[in-house]
């Protein structure tokens, strides 16, 4: 069985962050040279989730502000601005991108609406231009997530964001097991983040290599062959493969998020994350986008590329919105294939209670359609093939409107 997702790591770079366990100490020194190489106006951090806690601290908003999130996003988000005291609102996304439209983000605004957070989802971007006029006419905070978007090691994200947070946790492009950082221009609120920060706890380095050690042993189990019998194994116990799957990828586990969330990350995984931006792999990035683009060409009637509109995609990972996406699901399965229809933690963003009309109808639809199929460079062109020929064509979709293919996929 292929697993829903490879990791984008070798044993070569795990063998060095084991190394750098032992033999890197200085935690400020190599944050300060990581920020100096990526951005003048950047900070590392343990993870995006730090990153956006940090700032918030920064900002001071008042209690009761209002923070317009992207309707599909990392549910975490949300969680560390309500920690802040802030009321989380909704702006609906278009099926097309994925992404919130202006009229949508306009509807979302109110007077007490200090910040909008745009989610560049799976690998995908957005020109976020017209959601920065709004911003700037209102002189509201613009943060571009880019958690899930990384393509190249000179993105410092988009010039029209005030703050642009880019991740290399343990499934994304470049993974380093772990940390992000942020781009921020305001060099006042940078400096606030950074002295927020020094006060918090160092990140383990014992946990850190406890964390590479079982990443390694996740990487050897990911051929076809163990992964079939991983597989076979949970069935046997009785577990549900993508619950053991995602619990075991989840970076901040438990319902305590905050005492998670809030170290400084350890000097072994800075210098990893300097390693993977020195050492970008451009040429499996590009592998990895036209294998899922022919992949996304070849889909069936009633299977659509989700956010196929955006002509920005390094596929990240591919998803397609479908009309049963149970049926995709088990049909796949059936075929040796780990397609699942849970993936990146995501979830639709409530509406606060004083304001229902702002509930997320699209993103809710779009993404009970969702299925997230195995799409990377070390899949063969036969079982490709064979995963495609394995997809059933079904229609309508839960919405009760035609699935269809958008011209690019």
């Amino acid at each position: 069985m292929y697993p829903a997702h490879r990791l984008d790591i070798s044993f070569g770079d795990l063998a060095f962050a084991l190394g750098a366990c032992a033999r890197e100490r200085n935690a400020d020194a190599s944050a300060a040279r990581l920020e100096r190489t990526w951005s003048a106006h950047a900070i590392a951090c343990l993870s995006v989730r730090s990153a956006f806690d940090l700032l918030l601290a920064a900002c001071k908003f008042p209690k009761g502000s209002e923070i317009v999130f992207s309707a599909i996003n990392v549910a975490d988000m949300p969680r560390v601005a309500a920690a802040h005291g802030l009321v989380v609102v909704p702006a609906d996304v278009e099926r097309a991108t994925l992404a919130p439209s202006p009229s949508s983000v306009e509807r979302a605004l109110s007077p007490r609406t200090r910040a909008i957070v745009v989610a560049q989802l799976f690998g995908s971007r957005v020109d976020l231009a017209p959601i920065a006029d709004i911003a700037r006419r209102r002189g509201i905070l613009l943060v571009e997530d880019a958690a899930q978007a990384l393509g190249d090691p000179r993105d410092t994200g988009d010039a029209s964001a005030d703050v642009s947070l880019f991740s290399f946790g343990s499934i994304k492009t470049a993974t380093a097991l772990g940390g992000a950082l942020a781009r921020v221009r305001d060099i006042a609120t940078l400096e606030r983040m950074r002295d927020a920060q020094r006060a918090w706890p160092l990140q383990s380095t014992a946990a850190y290599a406890k964390k590479i050690v079982k990443y390694a042993a996740l990487l050897a189990a990911s051929s076809e062959a163990t992964y079939e019998l991983f597989a076979r194994g949970c069935a046997l116990a009785g577990r549900d493969l993508d619950d053991v799957t995602r619990s075991t990828l989840r970076g901040f586990p438990g319902a305590e998020l905050l005492p998670q969330i809030r170290q400084r990350p350890c000097a072994a995984l800075l210098a990893t994350i300097e390693r993977r931006l020195a050492r970008f792999d451009r040429d499996r990035l590009a592998r990895r986008a036209a294998r899922a683009l022919a992949i996304v060409r070849a889909l069936p009637p009633g299977i659509a590329h989700a956010g196929g509109d955006l002509g920005s995609h390094t596929h990240w990972v591919l998803t397609a919105r479908a009309a049963d996406p149970d049926a995709v699901v088990s049909a796949l399965r059936r075929e040796g294939f780990h397609a699942t229809r849970r993936g990146a933690s995501l979830d639709v963003v409530a509406p606060p209670p004083d304001r229902p009309e702002l509930h997320p109808l699209v993103a809710r639809d779009v993404l009970a359609s969702l299925v997230f199929l195995p799409a990377y460079p070390e899949m063969p062109e036969p079982d490709v093939a064979r995963m495609i020929a394995a997809l059933p064509a079904r229609a309508p979709s839960p919405s009760g409107t035609s699935v269809e293919a958008s011209p690019d996929g």
